[in-house]
């Protein structure tokens, strides 16, 4: 580093702008590309190549590779040479599959079914994004093989059906390792998970570990139905054990051979997983699938206010039911609002049932008025029928959960009814509009029940056999259509064909299924960022699909829609679902959709947002080349560039820049780094010549384009100008240089004697970093033991891991000598091979001789020489530039992860601090004038959170009641004031010239009202003690709205109103207190008196007191008679001091503390109505250094956001 001397001139200024400024060389080679952010629409970057790729079903294309990326990805040769599009791939594989299918019969009902999943399944096996595009394209064919019914199927075969994981399975040897398996899962995020513990599968019962099956079922449709990514999506199996006995003794069995967890242990394993995937991935939404009714509805209960969950059985087939039952009404040729009049038979109470109900009475609630007689009303609507029969209160261990659809025993038998009564009886009996099946009893709806349906007194009676699979469904639409008449409405769980009715009729069977609901319950709660799915939610998703079909076709029957539809039935209802949210104000936002950008969209924009968003199974351009990569990190420093982050000390945020990979290209003076840089960067851009000195720090990108536009290089201090001529470039950097610190090689006047020490430093501290690859270039005409860049890269980089030795000028060394013993590792070894460059002449550079002129020129001199042709393949410029694109790929893919991490984190840093600050407030008055008004209830709401006790400081007030004033009472001077001395001077002044005859009246009345004058004191100390808590709890309150901090003149005009607004209350308050007091003295309780007399006389009389009342008059002035006049007051003084104790506090509580929560700010709002526009914005003027603040973070937060979709872009290989 000593031959920088006394050479180069630079003020310590720049070099501390250099510190945090100087542009990372990796940009020179780096290319600039835009992306769309739509999902599906992304390149994907591979770390494969070969058949690696061709045996990866995520980026295996088949016969649909392009030629260039048979070339790209080392394909040649590997695949048939016909390249076909993914249409011609559809109709090969659906050939293919007709003819398979007919070689396998799985059983009668469908001979094909299994058949057709295993050639699916392979297909998904080998070619993820074809797999989707054909269950997407034929999704009414194939819905049934990967979902109900076929996926039961699957389920109780699995064991024998497996052939390679999909999703992951925690089971109960698991406990305590949880936390740590989800990091085993290699999405670095999930955006749904479907879990199950296999307890319940279809209604074929308890299937353990095989289980696994309808989750991924359910996955798949996630996929093709509302389109959420593949790659983000997780199926999951808790494996608590089984208590399926055959399952338990077959050897084949993949799950825990041991009895269900049952109980604390159960819900333990649970938590456990819970807490870890959510831990993991903070947003994911997990959707409970098939749990017995046992513990269905109490998981739900249990994490449905604490994360993103749903239960399919209970909420999924509910809302599926409710939208079946409002067509049902519709289809009468009634309105909607008609349901709460239906009278509905419902067979089964397990989990799906009683969703169901729950619902059901939800809805007939919310019409009629939503308040408790509706839900009573609501709730007489329903006759719920079990494997006992009719359900009414006489029931014995009656299921909690069933319990408010219990018939009341005397409504009951006023229908003719009892408890455990036949479906065919109660169906005869009550007439229903609706006989709803979710009992998973196939062929429960019997000739006998359907016979008694006909007895409806609805005019089109509805059958809903709603339980899966095919053979539990309660009654055929064969069965239902002959016998209950050709009227009916129909509906099914699982796929039914339309029944011929002749004469050109048909009885539409429609399969209420919850795919129709659940995708789109997931994706619009992905994409409102929702905190929880709330009843709200799932109730808009519900009306959403009952809205959804047209009124022609529900008048002739049709009352759930098409499967062919589902992506769109799935768009309509995920809107619903983010509308209703929004509404909730549940909604937080996803990527870079915030909760003010939602709130801001149409009901059209929000259906946009949501097509937008969904995944499409297209192929993507695979690419495995260094520039990807580099491009990758290129566009992210762009981004750093654009909006300020260039690295170093200084930043007031973390930087972003200083994370990314970097090359440092390190030498002494003319050791030949100008010629190296350009030599990898392939463009003449940097001057030289023996007069020419770097002496100014500058910051120069150079962009490489790759859309055919021309590249340009860009200075910092010239950021609005782009240079397409690299001479220019070469003229700026000598030009700026001369214009800064003049044409002379010394150090300029001003500059510290330190100057070559903080230059040092200042390259330390780049080459220092451990994602900074070294390039050390040391000229092999000089000692290489001298060398400053091999001495500084040996202390930055001990272990060698990150430092390429380049020897330049190889042609320049003396005749006879070499540098043979450096290049082949003999001398001054490196862990990288050391490079040998033969750099541009001088006389080549004056004449402009072009880069790859230069760059043949230099291949044939390592070609021809007999020193070094034998290691000409490893050799010159071309070599270094593959070797260090090879080695900085592996730097940027090990950087994406803690890139990623960065990023995320401090985008939630940063989206926290903004809230924190606060958004912009706008500039019309009227806003001004709402944000006032909003900030003002923010206050207000902290301050009742106070007195309420919800924060702390309310409870002083009774404290004030509790202790304070009882202490103030029990220190009055009552002693004093009724000691013998005083009551016998007060009672003899006030009996004048004429002494009382029977009793002292008026000295009686004299010392009751001087003593009650006492109690002036601490009531009005009440009133002033309350009014100072309250004040503090006001300036407490100022000071915790967040809101309010970036307001402080509006804090100072809130705390003045307020203290202002109290002091009236403590005015009133005072008022009140003394009143109270003056009404005891005013108005003395004569029967308290009247009662002393008997007391004494009935206490057998006391020898102080004569017994004779006529001879009071002559003892009058006995020192016993004053004594008992005192005591009788004290008495008297002793009730009034009790009663105050009560009255004073719901006097002042009433004044002060009911006055300040009720109207605190009213006088306030009053004034702040009348204000002018002007003074508004007076009111809302913030601190300069906090704006100042929250422009710095907006603009960080924009660069970490355009950083994120700029890595979002690129799809990771698992």
């Amino acid at each position: 580093m000593s031959n920088f001397s006394n050479q180069i001139r630079a003020s310590s200024s720049l070099i501390k702008r250099l510190r945090q400024r100087m542009t990372n060389p990796a940009a020179l080679m780096q290319a600039t590309r835009h992306f769309t952010t739509l999902e599906g629409h992304r390149p994907t970057i591979v770390h494969k190549r070969s058949l690696d790729i061709l045996h990866d079903p995520w980026f295996n294309k088949g016969t649909a590779f392009s030629m260039t990326e048979r070339d790209r990805l080392d394909l040649r040769g590997l695949l048939p040479p016909n390249v076909m599009t993914s249409e011609q791939q559809i109709q090969r594989f659906k050939a293919d599959l007709k003819r398979l299918e007919v070689q396998a019969r799985d059983g009668p009902s469908d001979p094909y079914a299994l058949a057709k999943w295993r050639i699916l399944n392979r297909l998904h096996d080998r070619n993820e994004t074809m797999y989707y595009q054909v269950l997407i394209a034929h999704i009414e064919e194939y819905a049934p093989i990967v979902y109900t019914p076929t996926v039961g199927l699957v389920c109780q075969n699995y064991s024998g059906l497996f052939r390679r994981p999909r999703g992951m399975y925690f089971s109960a040897e698991d406990r305590g390792e949880m936390m740590s398996m989800v990091y085993n899962w290699p999405a670095e995020q999930v955006d749904m998970i479907v879990v199950t513990d296999g307890s319940r599968i279809l209604g074929l019962g308890d299937l353990g570990v095989q289980g696994i099956g309808i989750s991924i079922g359910k996955l798949d449709l996630y996929v093709a139905a509302a389109g959420i990514n593949p790659q983000r999506v997780l199926p999951v199996m808790i494996d608590v054990g089984t208590n399926n006995e055959k399952l338990l003794k077959d050897p084949m069995y993949l799950g825990l051979q041991e009895p269900r967890l049952d109980g604390d242990e159960y819900i333990a394993v649970i938590d456990e997983f819970m807490e870890a995937v959510f831990t993991r991935w903070p947003h994911v939404i997990v959707q409970f699938e098939d749990f017995q009714s046992k513990w269905a509805f109490k998981l739900l209960q249990r994490y449905r206010n604490t994360y993103r969950m749903f239960n399919d059985d209970v909420q999924g087939t509910a809302g599926v039911a409710i939208a079946g039952l409002l067509g049902a009404v519709r289809a009468q040729g009634r309105p909607m609002i008609d349901f709460p009049k239906q009278k509905i038979v419902v067979a089964g109470a397990g989990s799906a049932g009683i969703g169901v109900l729950n619902a059901a009475r939800k809805t007939m609630a919310r019409m009629l008025g939503n308040n408790e007689s509706a839900f009573e009303s609501a709730g007489r609507q329903f006759w719920v029928v079990d494997a006992k029969g009719l359900i009414t209160e006489e029931r014995e261990n009656i299921d909690p959960e069933a319990l408010p659809f219990a018939r009341k025993v005397k409504e009951a038998s006023r229908q003719g009814l009892r408890e455990g009564a036949s479906l065919a009886e109660v169906v005869r009996e009550v007439k229903p509009d609706v006989l709803l099946g979710l009992s998973a009893v196939g062929g429960l709806f019997s000739k006998e029940v359907l016979e008694a349906l006909k007895g409806s007194t609805s005019t089109r009676p509805a059958i809903f056999a709603m339980s899966n699979p095919t053979k539990n469904a309660e009654c055929t639409p064969e069965e239902a259509f002959s016998i209950v008449g050709d009227n009916i409405l129909f509906a099914s769980g699982s796929p039914f064909q339309d029944v011929d009715l002749g004469n050109g009729h048909i009885g539409h069977c429609n399969q209420g299924n919850n795919m129709y609901l659940f995708p789109g319950i997931g994706l619009g709660t992905l994409l409102s960022g929702s905190r929880i799915i709330s009843d709200g939610m799932l109730q808009a998703a519900a009306e959403c699909l009952a809205e959804y079909m047209a009124e022609e076709e529900v008048l002739n029957g049709i009352i759930y829609p098409s499967t062919s539809r589902i992506r769109d039935i799935t768009k309509e209802v995920a809107a619903a679902v983010v509308k209703e949210a929004i509404k909730e104000d549940l909604a937080e936002g996803y990527r870079e959709m915030d909760a003010r950008e939602l709130q801001k969209l149409s009901q059209e924009e929000i259906v946009e947002y949501v097509k937008n968003n969904m995944w499409s199974p297209d192929y993507p351009t695979l690419m495995t080349t260094m520039e990807s990569l580099i491009g990758l990190v290129n566009r992210i420093q762009r981004a750093c560039t654009v909006l300020g982050d260039y690295g170093g000390v200084d930043n007031a945020f973390s930087s972003l820049w200083e994370a990314l990979p970097s090359v440092a290209v390190v030498g002494g003076q003319s050791s030949g780094k100008s010629s190296v840089l350009e030599s990898i960067v392939g463009r003449d851009f940097l001057p030289r010549g023996s007069g020419i000195v770097t002496r100014r720090p500058l910051v120069l990108q150079l962009h490489k384009t790759e859309d055919g536009s021309q590249e340009y290089a860009e200075f910092l201090h010239l950021p609005e100008r782009r240079f397409s001529d690299f001479a220019v470039v070469r003229k700026e950097i000598q030009d700026e240089t001369d214009r800064i610190t003049g044409k002379t090689k010394q150090i300029s006047p001003g500059q510290p004697e330190s100057i070559v020490q903080d230059i040092e430093t200042m390259v330390r501290t780049y080459v220092e970093k451990p994602n900074c690859i070294i390039l050390a270039i040391s000229p092999a005409n000089q000692d290489i033991a001298t060398s400053d860049a091999i001495k500084l890269a040996r202390e930055v980089d001990p272990s060698g891991e990150r430092t390429f030795g380049v020897l330049t000028k190889l042609d320049l060394m003396d005749k006879g000598t070499n540098a043979l013993d450096v290049l082949e590792g003999r001398s001054y070894r490196l862990q990288h091979p050391w490079v040998g460059i033969v750099n541009r002449s001088q006389a080549d550079i004056n004449k402009n001789v072009d880069m790859i002129v230069a760059r043949r020129k230099e291949r044939e001199y390592f070609a021809t020489s007999p020193d070094y042709g034998h290691l000409a393949n490893k050799m010159g410029s071309e070599y270094l530039a593959k070797l260090l694109s090879k080695h900085l790929e592996s730097a940027i893919r090990a950087r994406i992860p803690s890139i990623t991490s960065l990023i995320n984190k401090t985008i939630d840093e940063l989206e926290s601090e903004m809230d924190h600050l606060g958004r912009p407030i706008a500039v019309d008055a009227g806003a001004q004038l709402y944000t006032i008004l909003e900030l003002c209830r923010a206050f207000d709401k902290v301050f009742k959170e106070h007195l309420d006790g919800g924060r702390p400081g309310g409870d002083r007030i009774y404290g004030v009641f509790d202790n304070q004033l009882p202490a103030a009472l029990r220190k009055l001077p009552f002693d004093r004031h009724l000691s013998l001395q005083n009551v016998r001077r007060v009672v003899s002044e006030a009996d004048g010239y004429q002494p009382h005859l029977i009793a002292p009246e008026q000295g009686y009345r004299r010392l009751i009202e001087s003593a009650l004058n006492y109690f002036r004191g601490p009531a009005e100390a009440s009133a002033d003690a309350v009014h100072f808590v309250l004040k503090e709890l006001v300036r407490k309150s100022i000071a915790e709205t967040q809101e309010l901090r970036r307001f402080p003149s509006l804090q100072a005009e809130l705390a003045a109103a307020a203290n202002e607004a109290l002091e009236r209350f403590r005015e009133d308050s005072k008022k009140t207190v003394l009143r109270l007091v003056d009404m005891e003295s005013s108005y003395l309780t004569v029967d308290f008196f009247r009662r002393l007399p008997q007391e004494v006389d009935n206490k057998g009389g006391n020898p102080a007191i004569p017994a004779n009342p006529a001879s009071s008059a002559v003892d009058r002035y006995s020192e016993m008679h004053f004594r008992r006049i005192g005591s009788n007051v004290s008495s008297y003084v002793g009730m009034v001091s009790e009663t105050l104790r009560n009255t004073i506090p719901k006097a002042v509580v009433h004044c002060q503390v009911k006055e300040a929560k009720q109207s605190l700010l009213n006088y306030f709002y009053t004034q702040i109505g009348k204000k002018e526009g002007k003074q508004l914005s007076q009111l809302l003027d913030e601190d300069p250094a906090l704006m100042e603040r929250r422009l710095q973070c907006a603009k960080r937060l924009e660069l970490y956001k355009a950083a994120r979709d700029e890595v979002d872009s690129v799809s990771w290989a698992r």
